[in-house]
């Protein structure tokens, strides 16, 4: 499922911090859109739910269901579920 799902990157230069996170999550969004704006001004698109979470516990550097299920909606929480080991 693809999910849509804005940031707050409040760093000096968001696209680098974007960059790191994609790096550090290994995911590649469809998209992404940065505002001039001091809340959600960076917005990704991702082909996948498990992208979106992969990218949220980076991002959050969490990887706790409540946590991500701020960011990530829909069927997001049985993805966490079914990620985690046994």
């Amino acid at each position: 499922m693809k999910q849509t799902i804005s940031y707050d990157f409040v760093q000096g230069n968001s696209c680098v911090a974007v960059a790191k996170v994609l790096e550090q999550a290994q995911v590649t969004p469809l998209s992404i859109t940065f505002r001039q704006t001091e809340f959600d001004n960076v917005t990704v698109k991702f082909n996948t739910t498990e992208d979106a979470i992969r990218f949220t516990e980076v991002y959050l550097d969490s990887e706790d269901p409540v946590d991500i299920m701020e960011y990530v909606v829909d069927d997001a929480l049985t993805h966490l579920e079914e990620l985690r080991p046994a």
